[in-house]
C-alpha cells in the first residue's frame, strides 16, 4: 500500500514545537536588552541559543522591536557618559582616613574627572565628520602641469606619492609577467 502524500500544511508542522511564548518572552527580551544584555547574553538566559534567537526575531517582529526598545536606554545611558568624559565631571567620592588609635574619620567632597582628550576627539568625529576626520583624501589622478620649481610644497608631496603608487603599480603587473631570457 503507498504511503499517503503529505500535504504543504503538514510540511510546515515538521520538527519540535516552538518554545516561543509571546506574553512572556516580549517582556523578558525587552527588560534584559534594557539591562544592557546582549542578543547572546539574552539567547543564554531563555536557554536557547542565539541562533534560535535570530530566528525569532525575523519571525516575530514584535520580539524584534522589543529588543530594539530595550536596547535604546542603555545605548543612550552610554551615549551621556562618554559624552561627560569627552567634557569632564564632578562626582561625589569618600575618603576614609584612619590615624593610629582614632576611630575612622570619614570626609566627603566633589571630585573633579577632568576632560579625555581622546573621548573628546572621537565624539567629534563621528558627530562632525568633516571637520574632524582621521581621513584625508588625496586626488592622484590630477594631471601635473607645472614644473617642480613652480609647486608648492604639498604639491610637490601630492605628486611624489602618485609618482611612488604609479610605479608599484607597474613593478607588481611587471612580477606577473614571464620574463624574456
Amino acid at each position: 500500500m503507498a504511503t499517503p502524500k503529505k500535504r504543504p500544511e503538514d510540511l510546515e508542522k515538521r520538527g519540535p514545537k516552538t518554545r516561543y511564548k509571546p506574553d512572556i518572552h516580549i517582556v523578558l527580551v525587552e527588560t534584559m536588552a534594557n539591562l544592557g544584555l546582549t542578543e547572546d547574553e539574552i539567547a543564554n538566559k531563555l536557554f536557547i541559543s542565539t541562533r534560535t534567537l535570530i530566528r525569532w526575531k525575523m519571525k516575530y517582529p514584535e520580539l524584534r522591536q522589543a529588543i530594539e526598545r530595550g536596547n535604546k536606554n542603555p545605548d543612550d545611558i552610554v551615549e551621556r557618559s562618554f559624552y561627560q568624559r569627552a567634557v569632564g565631571y564632578y562626582h561625589h567620592a569618600v575618603k576614609i582616613f584612619k590615624l593610629k588609635g582614632e576611630a575612622p574619620t570619614i570626609v566627603r567632597y566633589l571630585e573633579h574627572v577632568p576632560p579625555d582628550v581622546g573621548a573628546a576627539f572621537r565624539w567629534l568625529c563621528n558627530r562632525r565628520r568633516d571637520q574632524w576626520t582621521d581621513k584625508h583624501e588625496i586626488n592622484l589622478t590630477k594631471p601635473i602641469d607645472k614644473s617642480p620649481e613652480e609647486m608648492t610644497d604639498e604639491e610637490l608631496e601630492i605628486a611624489l606619492i602618485a609618482f611612488n603608487s604609479e610605479k608599484d603599480a607597474r613593478d607588481n603587473d611587471d612580477s606577473t609577467e614571464p620574463k624574456d631570457e
